[in-house]
């Protein structure tokens, strides 16, 4: 299943509704929300203190849920383009270093290419650099 982000106001209403008592599965079918989801909603809920029926939920506590339940940081892992490329690294930065960045394209249609078909052997379109 993909990330999807949720706003805050859809949490709120998740929990203003579970606080009225309304059925988990009535929820998830007005809000479009799963059921495993409306229940992850109110157990950050309770466990950030707050208590179905005592009080009616905050703002706040619906920010807190969202923040609590945002994406994971994801570990940086190279595709497999870029794994190819990563023991080339300093070559590319010295030619990219080497390349006026305001010149036209013609200059650098003319200049990259060559040196990979020199040094690398192997012919490389101006598409590729793109």
């Amino acid at each position: 299943m993909a990330y999807r982000e949720v706003d805050m106001w859809e949490i709120l209403n998740v929990l203003q509704r579970i606080g009225r008592g309304e059925q988990i599965s009535a929820i998830s079918r007005v809000t479009g929300h799963s059921r495993t989801t409306v229940r992850r909603y109110v157990a950050v809920a309770r466990q950030l203190g707050w208590q179905r029926g005592l009080e009616e939920p905050s703002e706040e506590l619906a920010a807190q849920v969202a923040e609590d339940l945002g994406p994971l940081p994801r570990s940086r892992v190279p595709g497999e383009v870029e794994r190819q490329l990563l023991p080339h690294r300093g070559k590319i930065r010295a030619w990219l270093s080497s390349v006026i960045l305001y010149c036209p394209s013609a200059v650098i249609e003319n200049s990259l290419p060559p040196r990979l078909r020199e040094e690398e052997g192997r012919d490389v379109g101006v598409t590729e650099m793109q």
